[in-house]
């Protein structure tokens, strides 16, 4: 179960200047499930509200998204874009490919063209516009560069979540 840890928006002070942001979400038991799909859009409506009233002299000077979470991705691409503020997109997971791999391979052309093409569009739309795209491996650097339908650029890397202790 995803562990809930906090039960309203919190906004934590790390230093001068550099302030984190969690916004509340419903909970949710299974990554692939109507809660999550619940979570994500609460967490973009509250992510979209608060950054809509921001005065312009508190904007952010970078907008970090992650992948899973089409829909506050969406919202960041969209705010990042009209106020000119970068935006990185991280790749943690292939969404909403992962959808696919729990296919038969012989329908997932089907499902990717019909009941999740909007999500397909979607994450294009993110990841076309984002500033900067990270990811998690190479093959899900590789993977955002091929759906946002451009080659990579100085700004584009992939950074492994663990490291050898030598």
């Amino acid at each position: 179960m995803r562990r809930q840890r906090y039960d309203v928006s919190t906004t934590i002070d790390i230093q001068k200047n550099y302030r984190l942001r969690l916004l509340y979400g419903p909970g949710y038991k299974r990554s692939i499930s109507f809660g999550r799909w619940r979570h994500n859009r609460v967490v973009a409506k509250g992510f979209a509200r608060e950054i809509a009233v921001k005065p312009i002299d508190e904007l952010p000077d970078l907008i970090y998204a992650c992948l899973p979470t089409l829909e506050v991705g969406e919202q960041a691409v969209l705010f990042g874009v009209r106020h000119s503020i970068p935006v990185v997109v991280d790749i943690r997971d292939q969404w909403p490919e992962i959808y696919l791999s729990l296919l038969p391979s012989f329908v997932r052309h089907f499902f990717r063209n019909t009941l999740l093409r909007s999500e397909f569009l979607r994450a294009y739309r993110i990841l076309s516009q984002a500033t900067a795209i990270i990811g998690v491996s190479s093959t899900n650097l590789e993977w955002g560069l091929r759906l946002a339908k451009r080659n990579a650029g100085p700004k584009d890397k992939w950074f492994p979540l663990g490291f050898p202790l030598t």
